[in-house]
């Protein structure tokens, strides 16, 4: 897979409506808050999977 590709996807889902960019945003939202906490906590990956598994959710449909 293509990350560079994958995310031009997810951003010309996320511009098709407003019911996408609205979902499209709280998933980014929630990467970056678990991203940028404090350097002392460590993410497990459990956490990891449960995010990757919201983006999953979002049903991408160009």
């Amino acid at each position: 897979m293509n990350p560079k590709q994958s995310w031009e996807e997810f951003l010309e889902w996320g511009l098709k409506n407003e019911e996408n960019r609205k979902r499209a945003m709280a998933a980014g939202l929630k990467m970056l808050a678990i991203l940028y906490r404090s350097p002392d906590e460590k993410i497990s990956s459990e956490e990891l999977n449960k995010v990757a598994d919201s983006f999953d959710e979002l049903e991408f449909k160009l």
